[in-house]
C-alpha cells in the first residue's frame, strides 16, 4: 500500500467530512472509513483538523447515548475549494523562495550602496585635498620650480 504523507491524510479525511452528504457525521464512521489509518493517527488528524478550524467535533446523544459528531466548519470547507493542505504547502514554499531571493537582492543592494559610498567618501577626499594644497601653493608654478 502506497504511503499517504500527513498532508495527504489531512486532505482526505477533510474531504470526506466536507463532502458527505449527512449533517451530522459520526466519530466511529469516520474511524471505520480509514481503517488503512491507525486509529491514534486518525485522532490526531481529526484533532488538527479541529484546531485549524476546519472541522467541529462535539457530543451530542443518539438512541440516548453520548456519541462524539464531527461537522465541517465554513472555513474548512473554503480551505478545501482552496486546495486543501497540499496547496497550502505550495504556497508556502513560494513565499519562502521569494523571501529567499528579496534577501539575497537586499544583500547585493546593501553591498552596492557600501560601495558607492566608500567611492563617494574616496573622492570627498581627494578634493579636500585638492583644496588643501591649492591653498597650501595658490600658486603652483612657485612650489615646484
Amino acid at each position: 500500500m502506497l504511503e499517504l504523507s500527513p498532508l495527504n491524510k489531512l486532505d482526505i479525511v477533510l474531504a470526506y467530512i466536507i463532502n458527505k452528504n449527512d449533517n451530522k457525521i459520526f466519530y466511529s464512521d469516520v474511524l471505520s472509513e480509514f481503517k488503512q489509518f491507525p486509529k491514534k493517527e486518525l485522532t490526531e488528524v481529526i484533532l488538527k483538523l479541529e484546531k485549524d478550524g476546519f472541522v467541529l467535533v462535539k457530543e451530542t446523544t443518539y438512541n440516548t447515548q453520548p456519541v462524539d459528531c464531527v461537522y465541517s466548519t465554513f472555513e474548512g470547507r473554503l480551505f478545501y475549494n482552496n486546495g486543501g493542505y497540499k496547496k497550502q504547502m505550495e504556497i508556502d514554499e513560494l513565499n519562502f523562495k521569494t523571501s529567499q531571493t528579496s534577501a539575497s537582492q537586499a544583500s547585493t543592494y546593501a553591498n552596492q550602496i557600501l560601495f558607492a559610498t566608500r567611492l563617494a567618501a574616496f573622492v570627498g577626499l581627494l578634493i579636500l585635498l585638492w583644496y588643501i594644497f591649492v591653498w597650501l601653493c595658490p600658486h603652483p608654478t612657485d612650489c615646484f620650480c
